[in-house]
């Protein structure tokens, strides 16, 4: 009793003094964000002033007008509102008397003024405009913009009261049950599991919509429930047993869209040879795939079962099987995707040993995007131009889609022979293969908006959607040949023989050949042929040539990447 008393009051202490440290510092480095945004600003506005130092405005008896420098960057100045007097000419005089002629009389001379001079032009200020806000709006936009609003805050709300809140129930139950379970039957103690479970998972749901709702947080929403029985009693035949019940939904931010639903029972079962099976059945709902179209646009998913199982052999025999499956099957549709996996170990001497693994999957029927969302054929507008995701959904468009066949075989094999405790060699072989093709393609025609599209109203397109050629084949060899010899303590000597294959191409056949993706290797253009190389580990760290090793044990769909800090350029032949 008295160690989960010590234990919650160090929780709570930690958190009291973790919460205020990591709030001090995160609206610290706010307010100097601000400052700094505010004397950028502050510098901007002197640097203006300057600038605009002894701009003036020269009036006229005519129009007013403007004169001043023009400064790239910088606005011109505004033109004055104060009324135009009315337009004075200015007289020119002859620099010499101009002889009249009178009729009948000899020719006089008229002597006019030298000239009629211009009003002398008067001095205006004209006032700097203002180029930026006050002080509340400047502080607004920096704390709009600031790490504290876009990173820190959101993380404290919607992060730290779930850490405190979980710690708070796990310790307060566990220090209930401390002091309760020895008080109780069986039949009681089975009760308040389920009576505590139930607790959990309706105020855990309650704080969810609450934040949801007070916050505006737009995610999915998942629901999970399970019910399970293990038995782990040993009989004359096997070790133990479980049963387990399963259900899930997955819903859109709104609630209204359903992403996944499913349920179903499975079970696993461990003999006294140590051979291990498993397996179970799911039953999915139907629902909507909002990712499909990659604009949110939600595309129609058909029910359908799906089935899975498993069996082991024992891992300390010299050869051991782990062989695994699933299928999916719509309902309504023929469309199914099966998946195999295997991998056998061997180790027949205790100095050898290895790995063979495989993985098959072939799916057909399945219906696929093949092209985004385009303008309507017959327009002005090219349709096969693909439209902007956030511009698309505010207009009529057109997606094509097609029923998918793909396939993708992938085998690895694993060997070490270690000669001596310092001297090993290592060989790693792969190879990879997969193909898809499209059948008939199908247009689906959405008005503005998120409208759900239904598998009932595609049809097939014309030539005036110019429906595109999506299959494709990619192929891959991957073979590595490595000598190890730790020469001395510390010190590690490395040979290695790499060499890379690949190659991804469009057949000009539609369908599947596995033939086809074969052939694709043997035409690779730009493949990498591995040449030998010398790698180089001692307390300075691990060189591949001259490059050093900056990271490693990078997992890869297909293998580990190491990363090094130079790039390697294969010698001339």
């Amino acid at each position: 009793m008295d160690g989960t008393i010590w234990l919650i009051a160090l929780g709570l202490l930690i958190w009291t003094i973790v919460l205020p440290i990591a709030s001090l510092i995160a609206r610290s480095r706010a307010k100097a964000q601000l400052r700094d945004a505010e004397e950028s600003l502050a510098q901007r506005d002197r640097k203006l002033a300057a600038l605009a130092k002894g701009w003036r405005s020269i009036e006229w008896t005519g129009p007013w007008r403007s004169v001043a420098p023009r400064i790239p960057g910088i606005p011109p100045l505004p033109e004055p509102v104060t009324p135009a007097a009315p337009e004075q000419p200015v007289i020119e005089a002859f620099p010499v008397p101009v002889p009249v002629s009178v009729s009948g009389a000899a020719p006089v001379s008229i002597p006019l003024p030298e000239s009629v001079p211009a009003p002398t032009p008067a001095l205006v200020p004209v006032p700097v405009p203002a180029f930026r806000g006050s002080a509340a709006e400047v502080r607004e936009a920096v704390e709009q913009y600031s790490a504290w609003r876009e990173h820190v805050r959101p993380f404290l709300i919607d992060n730290i009261g779930w850490f405190i809140g979980g710690f708070l129930v796990v310790a307060g139950s566990l220090y209930f049950l401390n002091g309760a379970w020895d008080q109780l039957a069986q039949l009681g103690r089975n009760l308040l599991i389920v009576a505590t479970a139930l607790a959990y998972s309706g105020a855990f749901v309650g704080f969810a919509l609450w934040l949801k709702r007070a916050h505006r947080l737009a995610t999915a929403s998942r629901a999970m429930a399970y019910v399970g029985y293990n038995d782990p009693h040993p009989n004359g035949w096997r070790q133990r047993w479980s049963m387990l019940l399963h259900a899930r939904e997955v819903r859109d931010a709104a609630l209204g869209l359903t992403l996944y639903r499913a349920i179903g029972p499975e079970f696993s079962l461990l003999f006294r040879n140590y051979w291990s099976a498993g397996g179970g059945v799911i039953l999915e709902g139907r629902a909507a795939d909002d990712r499909e179209l990659r604009d949110g646009t939600p595309v129609e998913r058909q029910p359908a079962w799906v089935t899975y199982g498993n069996v082991s052999t024992d891992s300390r025999r010299p050869v051991s099987l782990d062989l695994s499956w699933s299928q999916r099957r719509e309902q309504g549709r023929a469309a199914i995707n099966t998946e195999l996996d295997w991998s056998l170990g061997f180790r027949p001497h205790p100095q050898f040993e290895g790995s063979l693994e495989g993985a098959v999957i072939y799916e057909t029927g399945t219906v696929r995007r093949i092209r985004r969302a385009t303008a309507l054929p017959g327009g002005t507008e090219d349709p096969t131009v693909v439209l902007d995701p956030e511009a698309a959904l505010l207009r009529t468009r057109e997606y094509l889609l097609a029923p998918l066949q793909a396939r993708s075989v992938s085998a690895t094999m694993r060997c070490t022979f270690a000669f001596s405790p310092r001297l090993t060699l290592q060989s790693y072989a792969q190879l990879f293969t997969a193909g898809v093709a499209y059948g008939g393609a199908q247009r689906a025609v959405v008005g503005p908006g998120k409208r759900l599209v239904t598998l009932g109203q595609l049809a097939d397109a014309t030539a005036a959607d110019a429906p595109p050629n999506a299959d494709n084949r990619q192929v891959g060899l991957n073979l590595n040949l490595i000598l190890r010899w730790e020469w001395m303590l510390g010190s590690t000597f490395y040979l290695v023989y790499a060499r890379q294959t690949s190659n991804e191409i469009t057949p000009q056949v539609r369908g599947l050949s596995f033939s086809g993706d074969l052939a694709a290797l043997s035409t690779a253009q730009g493949a990498v042929s591995g040449d030998t190389i010398t790698i180089a580990a001692n307390d300075g760290g691990v060189m591949v040539d001259k490059a050093h090793v900056v990271k490693t044990d990078i997992a890869a769909t297909n293998g580990i990447i190491h990363v090094i800090d130079a790039v390697m350029i294969p010698a001339e032949k």
